[in-house]
């Protein structure tokens, strides 16, 4: 995939007010390092679409750095992302695996939560099974929204996101249990020393105790999750396609 000169950037550094990006030195500094450029406009309002002049001084900083920009009439350049090394496409027999893992996953780490054990063994288990599933839940969405970041009509990947976004809703439950559960150990930092493995993770213990003190009542949490679905992540979805299909 290319890099961006941001034009928008460029625009507020000719009109004001100042920002630090395109930076000089940056675009100086990759010039080794980088492949293709293209110009983004990146249209905060429609008037931004039609300033020439911002084009032009991009084009000319540009070649003047040694660059030669690209338009999307150049043939050899690729305008999608290699994703083979996470699936092959979304009829990967791995892609679905993966999916319907991901329940099971979720299971063990709510079994986790609720095993009886003593603190440093129990939050050892938490880590390992939080893990496998961020893992997987990560690899997924990365695909389905990878696709559609240059794709935003691939049905495959708006129906595998939309399954994922209802998965996250129960995913999101568990990871609640486990934040009450870590907020809930009084002796916290004995218990993370006490571990090579706990340790690692240290910073991410505490900060889930930290927000336990600030979590939302476990009996509403459900339905505040549904209306997130429903409603923003719904909007957001919709707003992302339009903006990705709409001619100007």
């Amino acid at each position: 995939m290319p890099l961006e000169y941001n034009l928008m950037g460029l625009l507020m550094q000719l009109e004001g007010p100042w920002r630090g990006y395109p930076s000089n030195n940056f675009w100086q500094y990759v010039r080794p390092y980088a492949g293709d450029v293209l110009l983004g406009v990146d249209a905060h309002r429609p008037e931004h679409l039609t300033h020439p002049h911002t084009w032009d001084e991009g084009i000319k900083r540009l070649k003047s750095f040694g660059y030669t920009p690209l338009d999307k009439e150049d043939k050899h350049m690729a305008w999608d992302w290699d994703l083979t090394y996470l699936y092959k496409d979304f009829n990967d027999p791995a892609f679905a695996a993966d999916m319907a893992e991901l329940p099971e996953l979720n299971k063990k780490l709510a079994a986790a939560v609720t095993a009886d054990l003593p603190a440093k063994e129990k939050l050892e288990q938490i880590v390992k099974a939080d893990d496998e599933l961020s893992d997987k839940l990560d690899r997924l969405f990365s695909f389905c929204q990878l696709t559609m970041s240059v794709d935003a009509t691939n049905e495959a990947a708006a129906q595998n996101l939309d399954k994922l976004m209802v998965l996250s809703n129960d995913v999101s439950l568990t990871e609640s249990a486990v934040t009450r559960y870590v907020g809930s150990i009084e002796n916290l930092d004995e218990v993370i020393a006490s571990s090579p493995e706990l340790t690692k993770v240290g910073f991410a213990l505490r900060w889930d105790a930290h927000s336990f003190k600030h979590s939302i009542p476990e009996t509403i949490e459900p339905w505040i999750l549904k209306m997130q679905l429903s409603g923003g992540s719904a909007f957001s979805q919709l707003r992302d396609k339009l903006d990705a299909t709409h001619l100007v």
